[in-house]
């Protein structure tokens, strides 16, 4: 990759290409030649006045002064002048310096015969050379080896002498090559000459595999749509291989299950590979080679030769047919209007036209929002017999009605007249609740559809738990060692089952306080009054009876800072050391505390001047490398580093020891936290130089004052090349400043800076 320079190269020593080309150079342009006294042997300039290339040199008079002189002028050719050779003559153009033309001739002159025949002799003479005629000859060709035949020839024969060659009988033996290992030698190819002989045979060994070698192979659908859909070969070798079948132009193939279906928009566009049997339909023979589809028939349809048959029992859409069985209809079926027979079915208009007069209930009335209209602008549409039941207490008309009681029409269009209309009062309140069965109101009630199933008769029964949330009646099945489980079914309890604390609402399991069996035996069951009491559980759910009593015996408890009582000793060993004589003495009276496990204890605190025994070094792996010498007496504690096995291969997560200032504790820091700190001490990155002159303050770039310790490369960003220009760094304040012989732009170059020493 070349340099790239942004500014003049002012090199102080010899440059050394090392054999390669200056590409791209520029001599330098100057209007005047440098004075002889600045000037050195062999520079070189381009005088733009002269339009000339100069070399300085020692000589450039003849007379041993030096000077600048045109390149060219005391070296290389100066003047052209031609000598003809014996057969050459060079004969030049007028000119014989400066752009000189030479043109070479044969100076041959003519000699005997016609300029066709001619050829140029030694004594540089155009001549037509003789020679003798050589005799008649005899030519034999006698073949041997794999030729054979003789014929012979005169050199100098008047008419043409076939001369025939014939081949000689070749023995040959034919062997039958064996296979071995499944492995066989067959021809590759035959080399032959241009004359048809064979030159070279080339063999080529073929391993064939063994029978246990065959691949299987099951298959499924894969995909679904058109370019991904089609047929996957599962191997017993371990592969997948999908074939994928895609239909081109408006053809699609899509994939359902084991099946695809290929959908063309165009008529006869594309050709049947595959037939396979729809809905319906099955299918005889393969579905590539005449494959034959036929009608399934069906429950009262046979599929025939010629036609495909119906039995009675499918219904028909004309003539007289007897129907069983229940039959659903999703739209309205229209019948005559009148029935003829009782058998009939009647229309909606003969029952309307027969029910005129009579009761028909059109539903419930909510009294609270009057919906539907019944007392304002009740509809024209209302006949006599009409009622609506009331589902929601409120006033019709002036008349407070609850919910159950039947509102009657008793006129066709009674309009909003009180007395065209007639309450019934159904006299029942809405069903209250209460502690006892006097206490409770009877009336209408609703039911949680969540727990209870109502029929239209109004029957109401309990759903049977069936697990969950769900609430109910327990559902039958139950019997000893059987329970109710989640999911609503008595079973017999399996694997491990975690009973519930129980509490005074939760049934569950309890812990007894204490695995001692009681000796004595258990009082009657008494019938007096203030003797029974409730189980309860403790802070350890252990099971608990709070038996209150009077007793006269003193009850102590467990002693407190505060409460006179009862402790335990933390231990039971007598002790034979004489106890201390009571001290007087400030600062040796220790206070009587519990521990966890409420023995008594005194802490008494005190300094043991009695030395370290023995210290051995740690072989923790985490606390490896403390020396300890010696191990007794006084011991000198050390951190050993060199003994420590050296870290070969350096991992990021590796920690050093480190004090942490800010927080006046020693802590661990990784390489790479440690290496990423580093990094961002000592080095600084900066994408703008522009313009002609750049600068990056210490303040930018935070790597000192001192400029000169800091180390600058200019990157191209686009390629990552080197690229050199004036770089000043000040000693003093940290400036760093690029200057560029032209203008650059900003992100086109980047600067990278590096801090070697403080």
């Amino acid at each position: 990759m070349a340099l790239n320079f942004l500014t003049g190269l002012d090199v102080q020593g010899n440059i050394d290409l090392n054999k390669k080309e200056l590409q791209n150079a520029v001599i330098q342009n100057l209007a005047t030649d440098p004075s002889v006294g600045s000037s050195i042997v062999g520079q070189i300039i381009f005088n733009t006045t002269d339009d000339t290339l100069k070399q300085f040199v020692d000589d450039a008079d003849g007379a041993g002064n030096p000077g600048w002189i045109e390149v060219g002028t005391t070296s290389g050719v100066e003047t052209v002048d031609t000598t003809d050779g014996t057969y050459i003559n060079l004969t030049p153009n007028t000119a014989t310096t400066g752009d000189v033309t030479i043109t070479a001739d044969l100076s041959a002159v003519n000699g005997t015969s016609v300029a066709g025949t001619r050829f140029l002799s030694k004594d540089n003479t155009w001549d037509v050379p003789s020679f003798t005629a050589p005799g008649n000859g005899i030519l034999t060709v006698q073949g041997s080896g794999v030729l054979g035949g003789t014929g012979t020839f005169s050199a100098n024969q008047s008419g043409n002498t076939t001369i025939s060659v014939t081949h000689d009988n070749v023995s040959r033996t034919d062997t039958a090559s064996s296979v071995t290992n499944n492995t066989f030698s067959v021809i590759d190819s035959v080399s032959q000459s241009a004359q048809g002989h064979v030159t070279a045979v080339n063999l080529k060994t073929v391993t064939v595999p063994d029978n246990n070698d065959d691949t299987t192979y099951e298959l499924f659908g894969v995909g679904s749509t058109n370019g991904t859909a089609g047929i996957q070969l599962d191997g017993n070798d371990g592969t997948l291989d999908n074939v994928l079948i895609v239909g081109a132009g408006t053809s699609s193939v899509v994939r359902t299950a084991n099946t695809l279906t290929v959908t063309s928009n165009d008529q006869y566009d594309g050709t049947v590979t595959s037939v396979i049997a729809g809905t319906g339909m099955t299918q005889s023979g393969t579905s590539t080679v005449n494959p034959t589809l036929n009608v399934i028939g069906g429950t009262g349809i046979t599929a025939n030769a010629n036609n495909i048959d119906v039995n009675s029992t499918v219904v028909r859409t004309s003539g007289n047919q007897t129907i069983a069985g229940t039959k659903t209809f999703t739209s309205n079926v229209v019948i005559p209007v009148t029935p003829t027979i009782n058998a009939h079915a009647a229309s909606k208009q003969y029952v309307d036209q027969s029910n005129v007069g009579q009761s028909i209930f059109q539903g419930g009335y909510n009294a609270a929002t009057n919906t539907p209209d019944l007392d304002t602008s009740p509809s024209t549409a209302i006949k006599n017999g009409w009622f609506w039941a009331v589902t929601d207490v409120g006033d019709f008309f002036s008349e407070e009605v609850q919910p159950g009681d039947l509102i009657y029409a008793n006129q066709d269009n009674p309009g909003a007249t009180f007395s065209n209309w007639t309450v019934v009062q159904s006299g029942q309140d809405i069903a209250g609740q209460g502690a006892s069965d006097g206490a409770t109101t009877k009336g209408i009630a609703g039911f949680n559809s969540a727990h209870f199933n109502v029929t239209a008769n109004g029957f109401v029964s309990s759903d049977i738990y069936g697990g969950g949330s769900s609430l109910g009646i327990v559902p039958s099945g139950g019997a000893a060692g059987k329970y109710l489980n989640g999911a609503g079914a008595w079973a017999i309890p399996t694997g491990t089952y975690v009973l519930p604390e129980a509490t005074s609402t939760v049934r569950g399991g309890i812990e007894l306080f204490s695995n001692t069996d009681q000796s004595v035996a258990a009082n009657s069951v008494s019938s007096t009054a203030s003797r029974t009491y409730g189980s309860q559980l403790n802070s350890a759910g252990q099971l608990v009876v709070n038996v209150p009593w009077t007793d006269t015996i003193t009850t102590y408890n467990m002693m407190t800072a505060t409460v006179l009582g009862l402790g335990k000793l933390e231990d039971n060993t007598v002790q034979s050391v004489v106890a201390n004589s009571v001290s007087a003495t400030g600062g040796r009276t220790y206070g009587i505390q519990r521990n966890s496990s409420n023995q008594l204890v005194v802490n008494v605190p005190w300094t043991d001047s009695t030395p370290v025994d023995s210290v051995d070094a740690s072989t923790q792996n985490d606390l490896l490398g403390i020396n300890v010498s010696p191990t007794t007496g006084n011991v000198k504690v050390g951190l050993n580093i060199s003994s420590l096995t050296s870290l070969t291969a350096l991992q990021s997560a590796d920690a050093l020891a480190i004090y942490d200032d800010s927080a006046s504790t020693n802590k661990k820091v990784s390489v790479a936290n440690l290496s990423t700190a580093v990094i961002e001490q000592t080095t600084f990155t900066n994408l703008n130089p522009v313009g002609t002159s750049y600068t990056i303050t210490a303040a930018t770039h935070g790597l000192g004052t001192n400029a000169n310790r800091i180390m600058v490369e200019l990157i191209e960003e686009s390629t990552g090349a080197t690229v050199y220009t004036d770089v000043t760094r000040s000693k003093t304040t940290g400036l760093i400043t690029f200057t560029f012989a032209s203008s650059q732009t900003a992100g086109k170059y980047r600067a990278l800076l590096t801090k070697v020493s403080a």
